[in-house]
């Protein structure tokens, strides 16, 4: 009996685990070259700014590009595209991405302005979906010039159908140049900034430890947490108030529902890190959540699809990553420590700020370099993923994540990406199966109800062994008394054999 119930508990938990469910990739669109015309695509863009709209649309602006009129020439963009999810389809929306390296343009006679090329510029969201990007690494001066070189900048500019300059009087406090800083929109009023690597105004460069944030209505900057001119702070992990992540830039970052700002890894004055932090604006205190407090610590690779205590995704530098409308947080390769090694990663995680404080590990490779397996055709499946990249952007939209661009492997060797991938949440799929139209509602339905008559059989046969089990028990305990004539003769003549030995 015991064997049974071990047996039958076991079939239990495999059905169980039917129910579960998988992240599937599927490859949307690009090819890492740019292409004009009636269906535009972007070249590959490495550290472009982001603006994940809620109608659908993602507008994208700069970027450091791998191509220009054809030639494979890294250049410097200041254009701005739209994408739309629902349709695949990228649009033209400012700018001219044949010319890269353009300064900044203000309003002349032409009538309009525009910011110069760049790159990892702080991004946000503001008031009425207003587009705004802070300084980036780009070309400075202004004209109808290219530029030769480019320099940290801490230039502010507003879009919403045009580009506008926001521009301070003197003796203004204002952050200085920088690029790389970490940003949330509270999707209102303030748009945060912290850190980033740039030069302060002694003129000495390096890691930026300060907390920002630019309040639209008042059409000024804010100084909230850190010495705006001190470089280079090491985290503290201290359990008491003057806890804080230090000098750092390329993070992860987002904001929940509640206003909490998040914030992870990133690259600090002794190396990578993978520590998780919040900050609770109403306090202004720094609290550290979880990971390693040293830097450049490979990951801990568990099992996939459960949350682990001491599972922990290793130190990176510039990972994907976006918040769901639950609060959970994905988080996807980046550039740092694998299991073992270091390299461009393509692992992916989940962390769940209302659970147990654990990471999950929901797929991808425990080692760096791996390279992208897709179907140009748009099927998902377990088999199909990106490669490992950094430096792209990802945003979530309808409960679907989407990846764009960064520096990484696709099918070969590495380079600046266009790619858009999608994942997607689907019931459990063999490993060798894949679908371009995978109704997950009906077969979550199918798995339950193939599961539920499952369960009800398996109870049913286990009610029966019970009661049989129960029944032999009782005629061991109670046995009932033969009649001489009721035993069979091979026993009387063993007693009587027995009896003659005494």
């Amino acid at each position: 009996m015991r064997w049974t119930c071990l047996f039958i508990l076991n079939f239990i938990l495999n059905v169980i685990h039917l129910t579960e469910g998988s992240y599937l990739w599927s490859w949307m669109k690009g090819n890492n070259s740019m292409i004009l015309g009636d269906d535009p695509t972007p070249s590959g863009l490495l550290d472009a700014a982001i603006f994940p709209k809620q109608n659908g649309t993602i507008f994208l602006f700069g970027g450091y590009g791998t191509e220009t009129r054809g030639s494979p020439v890294s250049n410097l963009q200041n254009t701005i595209w739209s994408y739309e999810t629902s349709s695949n389809l990228w649009k033209i929306v400012d700018g001219d991405p044949t010319l890269p390296n353009q300064v900044s343009k203000h309003r002349s006679s032409d009538g309009f302005e525009r910011p110069s090329s760049r790159f990892d510029a702080a991004s946000w969201i503001g008031s009425k979906e207003s587009l705004w990007i802070f300084g980036g690494y780009g070309c400075q001066g202004e004209g109808n010039q290219t530029c030769d070189g480019a320099d940290f900048l801490g230039d502010l500019w507003r879009f919403d159908g045009q580009w506008t300059q926001i521009l301070f009087s003197n003796g203004s406090l204002v952050p200085t140049a920088r690029r790389g800083a970490a940003c949330w929109s509270d999707g209102g009023d303030r748009l945060w900034m912290y850190g980033g690597t740039g030069v302060n105004k002694t003129g000495s460069q390096g890691l930026f430890a300060d907390l920002w944030y630019y309040q639209i209505s008042l059409a000024s900057w804010k100084h909230v947490h850190g010495n705006q001119d001190s470089l280079d702070i090491l985290p503290h992990y201290n359990p008491d108030l003057s806890s804080n992540p230090g000098s750092r830039r390329s993070s992860a970052t987002w904001i929940d529902s509640d206003g909490v700002i998040w914030l992870f890894g990133g690259v600090t004055p002794d190396g990578d890190r993978g520590d998780l932090w919040k900050y609770l604006p109403a306090s202004k205190i720094w609290i550290f959540m979880a990971g390693p407090d040293t830097p450049d610590q490979p990951g801990i690779y568990s099992e996939i699809g459960v949350a682990i205590q001491g599972q922990f995704p290793g130190c990176r530098r510039e990972p994907y990553a976006a918040i769901g409308d639950d609060d959970i947080l994905y988080l996807f390769g980046g550039e740092g420590f694998a299991s073992h090694e270091e390299g461009y990663l393509n692992d992916l995680w989940k962390y769940d700020p209302f659970g147990d404080g654990a990471w999950f590990w929901m797929g991808g490779s425990s080692d760096p370099g791996s390279r992208s397996n897709r179907n140009l055709d748009g099927e998902m499946g377990s088999q199909f993923h990106p490669g490992a990249r950094n430096g792209g952007k990802m945003w979530i939209q309808d409960g679907v994540a989407y990846i764009f661009g960064g520096y990484g492997y696709s099918d070969s060797n590495a380079g600046v990406l266009n790619e858009i991938w999608k994942l997607t949440y689907v019931d459990d799929v063999p490993s060798n199966q894949s679908s371009s139209n995978y109704d997950s509602q009906l077969f979550s339905g199918l798995t339950l109800g193939i599961a539920i008559a499952i369960l009800g059989l398996v109870l049913i046969i286990s009610l029966i062994i019970f009661i049989m089990s129960r029944r032999r028990r009782s005629s061991r305990n109670n046995p009932t008394k033969l009649k001489e004539e009721d035993v069979p003769e091979a026993t009387v003549e063993l007693q009587v054999s027995n009896a003659e030995k005494v």
